[in-house]
């Protein structure tokens, strides 16, 4: 009955009207994931070393004990001038709803990121960006049993679902593009993601159009001392609150809260969910609140940036159903012979 139970909410998840990217709490951590524009966009620079203008980040995170989990991946870098930025995201989601040995639904995504950014005037800039993407769903039902088998008492008969092989996989590109405009202490950027909407069809023979999802993020820096424009600065000491609106089909999520950045330490909490809209069932359309601890500071091997978060749920289906927690690792090469001359980065948008 239990695998009976997961097969049906796996169908579900596999349903257009349900299906969702996969789910960060640090999404500023994972910019390229976020906005296609971030691509390039670095804390520090040293333009006469370009090993100092590549980035490098890892993501994973654990939701509902482990039952659904993310593994993410980028590197980025932008050209000597500064004004193209190019990178690689490539990630995998495993939901596994079962105790069956194989996860049933995976997403997998390698996409290729390019940027350009424009002056606009004054200390005002506008990166634009755009993501070629691969994507592949598998999904496995080899270790369910489906309702039509139950027809002879004492033994299983075999079903007629119409499914794919176990282990088959749908693929097809994806397109998705992205605008950033920004000066010293604020930021608005957009994006939008599989713009073409790809067929991922690995359940039934009616087609599967992966959903389009639009992304609007937002923040304002509150520095507690002011520096002028992007000139070099001492360490960082300020407040950025943020929000962040995404919708992807029938379902739509909005982030607001707060970062304390006072380096090497970044403090983050927030809120995740949409008030003022109720579910079916007349309960208030909430997930969680998100607390964050980071530390962001050179060494003598780099700059290193290390984030943890963990969500605590307070929708009433999701209280019980397990801890989620997130880790963020970010690397950025920094040279001695840059290390008197680094810039504080460009752009206001904490965590990058």
């Amino acid at each position: 009955m239990k695998k009976l139970l997961a097969l049906g909410l796996s169908l579900c998840l596999l349903s257009e009207a349900q299906a969702q990217d996969p789910q960060l709490s640090q999404y500023y951590a994972a910019p390229l994931y976020l906005n296609p524009a971030f691509t390039g966009i670095h804390d520090y620079d040293c333009r006469k070393l370009p090993a100092s203008r590549i980035r490098y980040i890892g993501n994973f995170r654990s939701q509902w004990n482990g039952t659904h989990t993310t593994y993410m991946g980028s590197i980025d870098g932008r050209n000597k001038k500064g004004n193209w930025g190019f990178g690689a995201l490539v990630f995998q989601d495993v939901q596994d709803m079962s105790s069956a040995s194989a996860p049933p639904l995976k997403t997998f995504q390698g996409a290729g990121l390019v940027s350009y950014q424009l002056g606009i005037t004054g200390s005002w800039r506008l990166h634009s960006g755009v993501q070629l993407a691969y994507m592949q769903q598998t999904f496995d039902p080899s270790n369910y049993t489906f309702p039509d088998q139950y027809r002879i008492p004492g033994r299983l008969s075999p079903t007629n679902e119409t499914l794919r092989g176990a282990g088959a996989a749908a693929a097809a590109p994806s397109a998705s593009a992205g605008m950033l405009i920004f000066n010293s202490d604020f930021y608005l950027g957009g994006a939008v993601h599989h713009i073409n909407q790809p067929n991922l069809t690995v359940v039934g023979g009616s087609p599967y159009r992966y959903p389009m999802k639009v992304d609007v993020h937002t923040g304002y820096r509150i520095p507690f001392k002011r520096s002028k424009g992007f000139a070099k600065r001492g360490s960082e000491k300020s407040i950025t609150p943020v929000i962040h609106f995404k919708r992807q089909g029938n379902a739509q999520q909005l982030d607001v809260g707060t970062y304390l950045n006072y380096e090497p330490l970044v403090f983050g909490a927030w809120y995740r969910g949409l008030p003022v809209e109720r579910t079916p069932s007349g309960r208030l359309q909430q997930d969680a609140v998100v607390l964050l601890a980071a530390v962001r500071a050179p060494t003598d091997y780099g700059l290193f940036k290390i984030g943890l978060s963990y969500d605590f749920p307070v929708s009433y289906g999701a209280v019980n159903a397990g801890r989620t927690f997130e880790f963020s690792l970010a690397y950025q090469f920094i040279d001695e012979r840059c290390r008197k001359r680094i810039s504080y980065r460009a752009i206001p948008c904490p965590g990058i």
